[in-house]
């Protein structure tokens, strides 16, 4: 049982605000509990500053925070509703529930904490919370118990394998009672852009980067070349390297018993004659991730990347293939991954991993190459990422370098005293490797939408995927969840190219294409061949007369009737989409049923 002591420790609170309408109310006081490694909780009220009349902060000193704590958890006073009342509660990509349970709970993982801030619209609050600080170490939750409903962050603070190293910060947006998500997404947008500088429109980033405007006018698909057949369910995850014996290393958590599968391959060749048909078909502006094509294929042998892999013709062929997309006019740059490592890998060495506080190597998972171990990032940048990505260069790779996993997840610590480094610092060589990538192949990409290297993503290839696990996998506890906004695109739309859900990714049915205009998202294709040819070119037609707007701020998303949605932009331009069955009149415009229209600025 929980027992609970106040006042034991010292809080402090702090910080600049970032101006929105004034209103007068804001979060008065937040009851901080800190639960103990024993479990005893140190809870105490404190007061927030008033940084302007709609803003408050609370502030935590890391240096105050227990050596023994287990989480923190920080209960702003107004973040309650009940149910039946009017308002919502949003979080992270744009996940929205409604006041209309009498029990339940919703919580983020914090490894997925894409977006740190957390919302409530109530009679009592209508609110943004914008999170500052050991933003990889926390979640947010929402509960509801007899109706009544809390929403609040907690910080692992035993989980993070270091000390405290930031300060928590949260800053409290008060906003008048008309406002709803989409000015709550814009304060945050300002709030992020006042903090970073650096985070710049892409339309702004062509005059640095001379490849974007072509990498943002294309349509994007990806040509896998090479990987070894794995099935999750059935197949065992434990390689060994190649050329020595099944082997058992207890101390670091690895057991293997089988050689690896060689690689199933196309040859670079036959990617030379896709691209010939999707040019005679009037698939004129594309760019193209080339994936599978390093050594063991696609997540094969990581983080190995050289040679060329054999099996789809090797080196010099491979040039040829990017060579011959270049004379087509075609953009093509490569899929790396420097998260995961294999046992198979030829440059296999338990150092090479990320190490928990007692020594074991951390795993996330098993793909292609068996069980993935986490890449200590600290270790590889000048082991083999400095080393590699230039050699990648050199063979004609262009436009915007993908690394897989980067904005995926949060970045993995590593806690061997080697090559030690929290998850902060690993963000930091995150950065640097980003812009790496940026000075040799002209841009940077990744899988997600995590914003802690927003400044230096050009695309990534979904936001993330909570659609999927509500409407497709039935995920439990998306059920909690009552609708998805685009909270994520009224703040990057024009930041970061995009598309929206694994729902809206290859061909897809109307109502997952009506998803993907709505959220502004662009298509795109994880692989391509005679049969997805045609399906590919009505995507690409579609695209064609949406590309402009990839470069426009989304300036707002509203319902105007059930089902039907108003897209505006900052050029002036509206997309109205039809959900129903039945056919609707925008401002004298029919919208067909299941359909959609862009309306230009003069409507």
């Amino acid at each position: 049982m929980k027992k609970t002591i106040t006042n034991m420790i010292r809080w402090g609170a702090v910080l600049l605000a970032v101006l929105v309408p004034v209103v007068v109310n804001a979060i008065e006081s937040a009851t901080i509990n800190v639960v103990l490694k024993d479990n005893r909780v140190v809870s105490n009220v404190v007061n927030a500053t008033r940084i302007a009349d709609n803003t408050t902060q609370i502030k935590i000193l890391a240096k105050d925070i227990p050596a023994n704590c287990k989480y923190i958890e920080i209960f702003a006073d107004n973040a309650v509703a009940e149910k039946g009342q009017d308002g919502f509660w949003i979080m992270n990509r744009g996940l929205m529930g409604y006041f209309n349970k009498d029990n339940g709970k919703f919580s983020a993982s914090k490894k997925y904490m894409y977006l740190p801030y957390y919302a409530m619209k109530s009679p009592q609050e209508n609110f943004i919370a914008v999170i500052d600080g050991m933003r990889f170490e926390f979640n947010v939750n929402v509960e509801v118990v007899d109706g009544v409903y809390k929403m609040y962050p907690r910080w692992y603070i035993s989980d993070i394998g270091f000390a405290p190293y930031e300060d928590i910060v949260i800053t409290y947006y008060t906003l008048p009672k008309d406002a709803d998500y989409n000015e709550m997404a814009k304060i945050y947008r300002k709030h992020r852009f006042a903090q970073n500088p650096k985070i710049k429109p892409i339309k702004e980033r062509f005059k640095t980067q001379p490849l974007l405007e072509q990498v943002a006018k294309s349509f994007p698909v990806r040509m896998d070349f090479a990987r070894k057949h794995f099935n999750r369910k059935k197949d065992n995850a434990n390689f060994y390297q190649r050329g020595t014996k099944p082997w058992v290393d207890e101390k670091n958590g690895i057991k293997a018993d089988r050689e690896e599968r060689a690689p199933i391959s196309r040859h670079y060749s036959s990617g030379i004659a896709m691209m010939h048909k999707m040019k005679a078909i009037g698939l004129d502006d594309i760019f193209i991730c080339a994936s599978g094509f390093q050594d063991g294929g696609y997540d094969g042998r990581c983080p190995t990347t050289f040679p060329i892999c054999k099996e789809s013709g090797g080196e010099e062929e491979f040039k040829k293939y990017l060579a011959e997309g270049k004379k087509l006019g075609y953009v093509i740059d490569g899929h790396s991954n420097y998260t995961d490592a294999f046992t198979c890998s030829p440059d296999w060495s338990p150092d090479n991993i990320s190490k928990s506080p007692d020594g074991k190597l951390e795993l996330n998972g098993a793909w292609s190459g068996g069980k993935a171990y986490n890449l200590c990032l600290a270790n590889a940048y000048e082991k083999y990422i400095k080393r590699d990505l230039p050699k990648l260069a050199t063979l004609g790779l262009r436009g915007a370098h993908y690394i897989d996993v980067f904005t995926a997840v949060y970045p993995y610590r590593c806690c061997d005293p080697n090559h030690a480094g929290n998850r902060k610092q690993m963000a930091e060589i995150q950065d640097k490797i980003a812009q790496l990538c940026r000075d040799l192949f002209g841009g940077f990409a990744s899988e997600c939408g995590f914003d802690h290297i927003i400044d230096k993503v050009d695309y990534i290839n979904y936001v993330t995927a909570p659609m999927r696990a509500k409407y497709v996998y039935k995920s439990k506890g998306m059920q909690f969840v009552d609708k998805f906004v685009p909270f994520w695109e009224l703040v990057y739309h024009d930041i970061v190219l995009h598309n929206t859900d694994k729902v809206t990714q290859g061909t897809l049915n109307q109502d997952n294409n009506l998803i993907l205009v709505e959220f502004g998202g662009r298509p795109i294709y994880y692989g391509v061949n005679d049969n997805n040819l045609p399906h590919i070119k009505k995507a690409y037609d579609q695209y064609m007369k949406l590309r402009h707007l990839m470069l426009e701020e989304m300036l707002s998303h509203k319902e105007v009737a059930k089902y039907i949605f108003v897209v505006s932009y900052a050029n002036g331009e509206k997309v109205v989409v039809n959900k129903t069955k039945s056919s609707y009149t925008y401002n004298g415009v029919e919208i067909p049923a299941k359909d959609f229209r862009l309306i230009s600025a003069k409507k």
